[in-house]
C-alpha cells in the first residue's frame, strides 16, 4: 500500500476487518476492495458482535502522490482566509465564516471530550464547499481562485472514501478545527500555535482570537450580504414572525437570518393563537 494511506475521520469501530484480495492486486483495487468491505459488509459477519451495528464507519484512502498539491493549495486556502480576517474590515465574510463553521460537518477529535456538542475534527470537504456556498467569494478575487483550486485538488486525493450505515456523510478526511465556544487561549492545546510555518495553524489562531469587525469594506470579498435593512422599532423587539401551523408548530421566520434552526422562548409571544404552543421546537 506505498501508494497510499488508509484511515478514518475519527475513532471508528475494530470490527469488520475482513481480507480476500489478492497481495498482488493494484492498489487502486486493493483499496477500493479494502473500504468497501470495512464499510458495507454485513455485520452479521462479526462473529463477536453478531446482532450489533456499531457506527461511526468511516474510511478512506488517500494517494500519497495527489496529498503534497492538496496540501499546497489548502495551505494557501488558509493564508487568504487569515488575510481577510486580519484586516477585521470585511463583516460578511466574518459572518459567512462563523456560519460555515457552525452548521460544518465535525466528528470528535481525540483531544475532545467524549459526548462533546462541539466536536473538533472538522470535515473537510463539508468546510470547503460549505463555506464556497455561504460566501460566495468572487471567482476573481485571490480568495475566490484558492477556495476552487483547494476543492478541486481535495476531489483528486481519494483512491476510495465512503461511510457504513448510520453514520454521517463525511467526505474523506477531517481537520482540526475547534469552536470559538470550547477554546481557551490560556488553556493547555495540542496544537502549537507558535508554529508560523503551517499556514493552517495561523489561521486557527487568528479565526479564534477575532471578534466581528466594526466597520467593513465598501465591497466585501463574499458576494453573499448579510446584513438586514430591518431595524427594531422598540427595545427588546427579537424581528422574528411567528406563525401557528398545523398540529399546534409554531413557524418561525426572521428578516434577520438565512434560515431559523430552532426557536426556544422564555416569555412567550403575545397572541392567544400561539400563547399554548410557544414552548415547542421549531
Amino acid at each position: 500500500l506505498a501508494g497510499g494511506v488508509e484511515g478514518g475521520e475519527t475513532t471508528v469501530p475494530g470490527h469488520g476487518w475482513y481480507w480476500t484480495l489478492p497481495s498482488s492486486a493494484a492498489t487502486s483495487a486493493y483499496a477500493m476492495g479494502m473500504t468497501l468491505q470495512y464499510l458495507y459488509l454485513s455485520e452479521s459477519q462479526n462473529e463477536l458482535n453478531p446482532e450489533e451495528h456499531r457506527t461511526p464507519k468511516t474510511l478512506a484512502m488517500i494517494s500519497t502522490a495527489g496529498f503534497s498539491s492538496f496540501r499546497t493549495h489548502f495551505e494557501r486556502l488558509a493564508e487568504e482566509l487569515s488575510k481577510v480576517l486580519s484586516a477585521g474590515a470585511d463583516q460578511d465574510f466574518f459572518a459567512a465564516l462563523q456560519r460555515t463553521r457552525s452548521g460544518v460537518m465535525a466528528f470528535e477529535a481525540a483531544s475532545d471530550q467524549p459526548g462533546t456538542s462541539h466536536p473538533s475534527a472538522v470535515d473537510v470537504g463539508s468546510f470547503l464547499t460549505g463555506f464556497q456556498d455561504t460566501c460566495s467569494p468572487n471567482l476573481k478575487s485571490n480568495l475566490g481562485k484558492a477556495i476552487g483550486n483547494a476543492i478541486a485538488a481535495y476531489d483528486r486525493i481519494f483512491l476510495a472514501r465512503g461511510v457504513g450505515e448510520g453514520t454521517k456523510p463525511a467526505t474523506g478526511m477531517s481537520v482540526y478545527f475547534p469552536s470559538k465556544k470550547d477554546w481557551n487561549i490560556d488553556a493547555v492545546h495540542t496544537v502549537d500555535y507558535s508554529d508560523k510555518s503551517n499556514a493552517w495553524v495561523q489561521f486557527l489562531l487568528t479565526y479564534l482570537t477575532s471578534s466581528t469587525p466594526s466597520e467593513t469594506e465598501r465591497k466585501s470579498i463574499c458576494t453573499r450580504s448579510f446584513k438586514s435593512a430591518v431595524e427594531q422599532t422598540f427595545e427588546g423587539q427579537l424581528l422574528l414572525n411567528p406563525t401557528l401551523v398545523a398540529n399546534g408548530t409554531v413557524l418561525v421566520h426572521s428578516d434577520i437570518t438565512a434560515n431559523t434552526d430552532s426557536v426556544k422562548t422564555i416569555y412567550g409571544f403575545t397572541g392567544s393563537r400561539i400563547e399554548s404552543d410557544v414552548r415547542r421546537r421549531v
